[in-house]
């Protein structure tokens, strides 16, 4: 679950929570650049809350972490860093 705008969101509905909530404190996580140069922290920072009891334990952190890395990658590579 994620907490944003006030309530908690689950399924689906976190995930895009997780990413409004970012790009609301300025984080450019639709930004090809930025996915590519994403680490472990960065990603497990913008889907978990700071006072959340489950932070650090994400489903397949690491497989999410390289996917978002290639999918910046391959926007940059193939598509001029645009979506």
């Amino acid at each position: 679950s994620v907490f944003f705008d006030g309530q908690w969101w689950t399924g689906y509905w976190s995930l895009c929570a997780a990413i409004n909530r970012a790009l609301a404190r300025g984080i450019p996580v639709t930004s090809a650049q930025w996915m590519a140069s994403s680490n472990m922290e960065d990603i497990q920072a913008i889907f978990t809350h700071p006072l959340a009891e489950t932070k650090g334990c994400i489903p397949m952190l690491n497989q999410r972490v390289t996917l978002i890395k290639d999918a910046g990658l391959t926007l940059q590579g193939k598509f001029g860093g645009s979506i």
